[in-house]
């Protein structure tokens, strides 16, 4: 019926009004439909209808579907709604609620507004800023369409009915699906991902068109030459979530190429597939990461692709680096807690600017377990400086003993601000002060300059009686090599370091002395006894390099792209795991019955094996005195070696019973002539029981963030100055043969 301009309907036993514009009271048997050309208020029409009609309390309206009519503009109208609703009361009560509704429908209609189109008006509304990039111009006729809503999207909580499904029809999407109108997602993450998978499982591409706040627009990269395939999603107040409002497919292009990458699977989508495995394993390796891709998506991404989705996965599960700071000095309270007596020497400084918070600047730990364990390794120390990947530039220093049986043993770790003197200083004089102490410690470095000018520093501490410094053969070999650009001659000083004799390291010298003066006057600079393990007087136990610090760094190297905290964690775990495999490797040798440790039983199994063949002169038994001869050497066609033992020194002409601090064959020889006890010749070290003294220091656990205790002061910052630019580090080592 036609009442002051406003047509009502009614249609009985009608699930759904069938028509397309107007207003709706549904009921359970009819809905009652107005068409109008009005700027009106719905509230107050839905509660006289609810009067009018009788209804009772737990009876309501469902709601109202509105358009406008002849072009006219109807701003911000109520939305469409669906709840199950019913209507109470006979067919004579209809005639007054459609009267009431006229009444409360007889406003002014709201100007015409045709300067804005459908999808812009959309954005003007949303407050939406469509960006302006580099996208392809889009064909006139494609907003031309007979239902002006078929592909409009709007927010819906400004303008009604801009979807015309129902919306009870909405679902959401899983991968094996192909796309369509109506389906919702949680957030806009969700249906960019949800398009880059669906482009990646059908080899297709695509590109953004247009992107703001609350939508989000695609085409196909062939739109331009016939492919229509287009989609459109925006975020729906009323559901809360966003939702595919146009969908213009399937893909009509063909890609005639089978590619090995896709330019979807990009380093975003690679963070959330890699995101659990970096929370398992943080130094999961690279290839790892390209493997897991292939078996899950197909494709083969390149290694700048793959370590750019690492490093996003490690920031999605560590969030901020910047926090972790502060809770470093709650967990280092909690580790002393659990295990008293392990150091920790906390710097900070006043930062610029800003009196409430310190800046970070040094942290040296050493746990309790380390320390009483380095009191039963060899009396030496290897220390080395190694650089951090993470957010921010520090730099890792690390102090290193071995076991009897070649095990690594982290003492001490620190993070500065880099290998400088200060820094150097600092770590050297807390390592004195809390691990070594009163310890005669070799302690074996490279060349670098801030290390060397620290430990010639007697404010340090190491310097003899205490100390004594020792270089590494390689780099010493390397720096030589550097200048003077001679293998032969590099060969020629590696082999002089490792000889056992004073004798032996000369007669290398002299060669190098006669291929090249100046490289023998370079190597006379530096005293030998820092490097030529001839005259140190045995204190390297046989070490000449630092490769046990390289092996730590070795193991911490998946996680120094970690924070702060995070990695100082991680020393602690890989430690307590070190300490517990080996405790229980020692125990079960000492079951078996064993006294040495593995490695040096099988050097004195070898050794035995050429021991019985020497023949031992001119021996004094009450002395310990005796001249042990090797046999004729077939390979080198040359007498063998005839050395003097003396048991009670502990010392042999070949130098290796002091050096090593156990058994040469030629000792072995001795011991075996008089049926002499061989073990009393060597050092506690290379023992079973002190080994497991070593390992048997208990490590105990920690808990989570949540127990450890609280600390006072002012919140610990990050130096802003120590932020690291953004991608990828850039090595400037100058790399050598020693890489």
């Amino acid at each position: 019926m036609m009442i002051d301009g406003f047509t009502v309907c009614i249609y009985q036993n009608a699930d759904v009004c069938e028509e397309s514009n107007g207003v709706a009271f549904r009921g359970n048997n009819f809905p009652i439909m107005t068409s109008f050309s009005r700027a009106i208020d719905f509230e107050g029409p839905m509660q006289v209808v609810h009067q009018t009609l009788r209804l009772q309390p737990c009876q309501q309206i469902t709601g109202v579907l509105q358009d406008s009519v002849d072009g006219d503009y109807i701003p911000e109208a109520p939305l469409q709604t669906v709840v199950s609703q019913e209507f109470l009361g006979s067919d004579d009560e209809y005639g007054g609620a459609i009267t009431e509704v006229e009444r409360l429908l007889s406003i002014p209609t709201a100007a015409p507004n045709d300067d804005i189109g459908d999808e812009e008006y959309e954005d003007h509304l949303m407050g939406n800023d469509i960006e302006d990039g580099d996208y392809e111009e889009e064909d006139a006729n494609d907003y031309e369409r007979e239902d002006p809503y078929q592909y409009e999207e709007v927010d819906v909580g400004h303008v009604g009915a801009p979807y015309d499904g129902d919306i009870t029809g909405i679902s959401t999407w899983t991968e094996d699906e192909d796309l369509r109108s109506g389906l919702v997602f949680a957030d806009k993450d969700g249906v960019q991902d949800a398009l880059k998978l669906f482009s990646l499982k059908r080899h297709v591409d695509y590109r953004v068109t247009g992107s703001a706040e609350k939508f989000i627009e695609c085409k196909c990269v062939h739109h331009a030459k016939g492919c229509k395939w287009r989609v459109r999603a925006s975020y729906r107040v009323d559901l809360q979530l966003w939702m595919i409002s146009i969908y213009d497919g399937p893909h009509s292009c063909a890609s005639t190429v089978i590619a090995k990458d896709h330019p979807k699977l990009d380093s975003d989508m690679i963070a959330g597939l890699v995101a659990g495995l970096v929370t398992e394993k943080a130094d999961i390796p690279i290839s790892l990461v390209v493997e897991t891709l292939k078996k899950a998506r197909g494709f083969t991404v390149s290694y700048k692709k793959a370590w750019r989705g690492k490093q996003k996965g490690i920031a999605r599960v560590y969030n901020s680096w910047v926090p972790l700071y502060n809770k470093l000095s709650g967990w280092m309270v909690a580790v002393q807690q659990a295990m008293p007596r392990t150091v920790v020497s906390f710097q900070t400084v006043d930062m610029l600017g800003d009196n409430s918070v310190v800046q970070f600047k040094r942290l040296l730990w050493a746990f309790k377990p380390c320390i009483d364990a380095w009191w039963q390794l060899k009396p030496m120390l290897q220390v080395e400086g190694t650089f951090l990947y993470d957010k921010y530039k520090h730099s890792l220093l690390i102090a290193m003993g071995q076991d009897g049986n070649k095990n690594i043993v982290p003492v001490a770790f620190a993070l500065v601000e880099g290998e400088t003197e200060s820094a150097w200083s600092w770590f050297l004089w807390r390592l004195r002060e809390h691990v070594a102490k009163d310890r005669e410690v070799c302690l074996i470095s490279d060349r670098g300059i801030g290390l060397l000018a620290a430990l010639d520093n007697p404010e340090t501490g190491w310097q003899p009686p205490l100390g004594h410094n020792m270089l590494c053969i390689r780099h010493v070999a390397s720096n030589l090599n550097s200048k003077f650009r001679n293998r032969v001659i590099r060969a020629l000083l590696m082999k002089a370091g490792h000889e056992y004799t004073e004798r032996g390291c000369q007669r290398r010298l002299d060669r190098i002395r006669l291929l090249n003066k100046d490289a023998a006057d370079w190597i006379d600079k530096i005293p030998r006894q820092k490097w030529a393990r001839a005259y140190d007087e045995g204190r390297r136990y046989g070490h000449m390099t630092t490769n046990l610090t390289e092996c730590m760094n070795r193991v911490l190297k998946g996680v120094r792209c970690l924070p702060v905290t995070t990695l100082v964690q991680a020393t602690l775990y890989k430690v307590e795991e070190f300490f517990n495999d080996r405790r229980q490797q020692v125990q079960a040798q000492i079951n078996a019955g064993h006294v040495l440790c593995e490695d040096l039983r099988d050097t004195i199994f070898t050794s035995l094996e050429q021991a019985r063949i020497c023949r031992v002169s001119l021996r004094n038994e009450d002395l310990g005195e005796f001249e042990v001869e090797e046999p004729y050497n077939q390979q080198e066609r040359r007498p063998g070696r005839r050395c003097r033992v003396y048991l009670r020194q502990r010392f042999c002409d070949c130098g290796e019973f002091q050096q090593l601090h156990h058994p040469c064959i030629h000792v072995l020889a001795a011991c075996a002539d008089v049926t002499h006890e061989f073990g009393l010749y060597v050092d506690p070290v290379y023992k079973l029981e002190t080994m497991l003294v070593a390992y048997s220091q208990p490590f105990h656990p920690v808990g989570g963030e949540e127990y450890w205790p609280h600390v006072s002061g002012r919140p610990v910052m990050p130096n802003p100055q120590a932020l690291r630019p953004l991608g990828r580090p850039r090595s400037t080592r100058i790399r050598n043969e020693m890489d």
